[in-house]
């Protein structure tokens, strides 16, 4: 229940910040596991990444689209498939994103030790890898 009550927290703490810019985490998801996994991504495999079904995911891209963030694009292998790519718009707004929830972090974490941060994100880690594996 603690990591669930935690990350209620954390989402609404990173909601706050993101409502300037008109975003939601749910809406700028996206953009973050595009930046991390790189451009070019399948829909499918972004829809896999974040865990969500295709239709809820089109619903996020289509805004991202029409705000000018991120373009689709046919892929070479596959005409049915299509590949995401960040705009330039898209990359900068990330930046500004991110500056924001580095704030965030930094503010709730504020009490916690460098090894405290550091035994979290391994805790977490091994809760995504074993999460992930449950989903396959």
């Amino acid at each position: 229940m603690h990591l669930f009550r935690a990350s209620h927290l954390w989402r609404r703490a990173a909601n706050k910040v993101l409502a300037d810019s008109g975003f939601s985490t749910s809406a700028i998801a996206p953009l973050m596991l595009l930046a991390e996994l790189g451009d070019g991504l399948r829909q499918r495999e972004l829809a896999e990444e974040m865990g969500v079904e295709g239709p809820s995911l089109v619903r996020l891209l289509d805004g991202l689209e029409a705000a000018g963030l991120l373009e689709r694009r046919e892929d070479a292998c596959d005409r049915r498939a299509k590949t995401l790519h960040m705009t330039d718009a898209g990359r900068q707004l990330l930046i500004q994103v991110n500056d924001a929830l580095n704030d965030v972090r930094q503010r709730l974490m504020a009490e916690a030790t460098e090894a405290d941060v550091e035994a979290c994100y391994r805790v977490l880690s091994i809760i995504e890898a074993n999460a992930k594996r449950e989903q396959n």
